[in-house]
């Protein structure tokens, strides 16, 4: 069976492009996306989808692929389900979090980061956010004007925990 609109989509994205723009931002190996394309999900998304991706016959299909991507911006914005699809390949503008400080991205806070934590980000915009190698999520470098590094979380707010909370359970009891 034919897919004709994932085809004309795929056509409104330079993929070349696209894939250079995401591996150069994150230090991926391009090889990761050796058997995906991206395509035109609407105006403003663009989605990913494994290249032999063929619908099932006799049933209509309401979505496609990955949503990947928020095109349309400044900074290019990778979408909650792409960064923990590709995160754990990311090399570069990476940050690793401590406990405390997971709890805060988890939270939505902003966070003040110290030189040795920015070490691999190249630049202000969208980074992946790991504890201990696990991908969190991302998150907005900034440098304000009166020095240092902020990271804004962008940790979906319906999975975010409550302030002062934490996502490593209570502390454990010292025995008696």
């Amino acid at each position: 069976m034919a897919y004709p609109q994932l085809v004309q989509r795929t056509e409104e994205v330079d993929q070349d492009s696209l894939r250079t723009l995401v591996c150069e931002r994150f230090g991926i190996d391009p090889g990761v996306f050796n058997n995906l394309v991206f395509f035109r999900s609407n105006s403003r998304l663009v989605s990913i989808v494994n290249k032999d991706h063929v619908p099932v016959e006799g049933h209509g299909v309401e979505a496609k692929g990955i949503t990947f991507l928020h095109a349309q911006m400044r900074f290019p914005k990778l979408t909650t389900a792409a960064v923990y699809f590709i995160g754990g390949h990311a090399s570069r503008n990476v940050v690793s979090l401590t406990r405390d400080e997971t709890d805060a991205f988890l939270s939505r806070e902003t966070i003040n980061l110290e030189d040795a934590e920015i070490e691999r980000c190249t630049s202000q915009g969208y980074i992946v956010v790991k504890h201990e190698g696990i991908v969190m999520g991302l998150g907005f470098l900034r440098f304000p004007a009166e020095g240092g590094a902020e990271l804004e979380s962008y940790f979906p707010k319906s999975w975010s925990i409550e302030r002062g909370g934490s996502a490593f359970g209570l502390p454990e009891q010292a025995s008696l």
